[in-house]
């Protein structure tokens, strides 16, 4: 899949370590907006792993994570 500066992307999986993945292979393609979904800790979790991989925090930075409005959850149901 090409990826532009005209490409919206939102990570969606069905698990922390497949949302890594994705945002490994998307973080540098020059989206005009990448987005993931998780919980504050697995962002945090997924960007340290990445940053030590070598990710520049000025990429993930770029990144919109997590998406949605913050309602003041305190548990996943919420």
């Amino acid at each position: 899949v090409e990826v532009t500066s005209d490409s919206y992307c939102l990570i969606v999986t069905r698990g922390h370590n497949h949302d890594e993945e994705a945002l490994f292979h998307l973080v540098d393609r020059g989206a005009r907006y990448v987005g993931m979904i998780g919980s504050k800790r697995k962002i945090k979790l997924i960007f340290d792993d990445l940053e030590a991989e070598g990710v520049s925090s000025e990429l993930l930075s770029k990144v919109y994570a997590p998406v949605g409005i913050d309602i003041g959850s305190q548990t996943v149901p919420e």
